[in-house]
């Protein structure tokens, strides 16, 4: 399912206009969180026992307190929308980066689901800068589908490798 709503989040976005924004936004979060709640399942979180999870909800607070600073001037009426896709989208890393504390998907998490969730915050957060600063650099478009795409598939492939065994 989460797959499926980062398609129509794809949808969404190819389309101009905040509405068009606003709910490919609402897709990928709904992405997100079905990511998060599979990784979930896979390996229960306890984040004052994971340690990787708990350093990584710190280094996530201050990188989106500071992107979310520095896009702030051309947010406009996305102020909370972002902040709601910033608690999701840490969420799921969080949860990704809680597999470490699970000896038999440590591997998967390293080579698969780590990465990918980093592309995928790396994407987020470059697809921000296009849309709320730097509008005129094409550029960023290539990096945010590159980026993006990269991360689909290494969690596709994490997910087809659990499934294996």
């Amino acid at each position: 399912m989460a797959f499926i709503c980062a398609w129509i989040g794809d949808i969404l976005l190819l389309n101009k206009g905040n509405t068009f924004f606003l709910l490919g936004m609402i897709a990928f979060m709904m992405a997100h969180i079905l990511f998060g709640f599979t990784f979930y399942r896979i390996h229960k979180l306890r984040i004052f026992k994971s340690q990787e999870a708990f350093i990584t909800a710190l280094i996530l607070l201050f990188l989106c307190y500071e992107l979310y600073k520095f896009i702030t001037p051309g947010l406009g009426d996305f102020k909370i929308p972002v902040i709601i896709y910033m608690i999701v989208i840490s969420g799921m890393v969080i949860m990704v980066t809680n597999l470490l504390s699970s000896s038999p998907r440590k591997t998967s998490a390293m080579m698969y689901f780590i990465p990918g969730a980093a592309l995928f915050v790396i994407s987020d957060a470059l697809l921000a800068l296009q849309v709320f600063m730097f509008n005129d650099i094409d550029l960023l478009g290539i990096s945010v589908m590159l980026s993006y795409g990269y991360a689909l598939s290494l969690f596709a492939d994490g997910f087809s490798k659990l499934l294996k065994g």
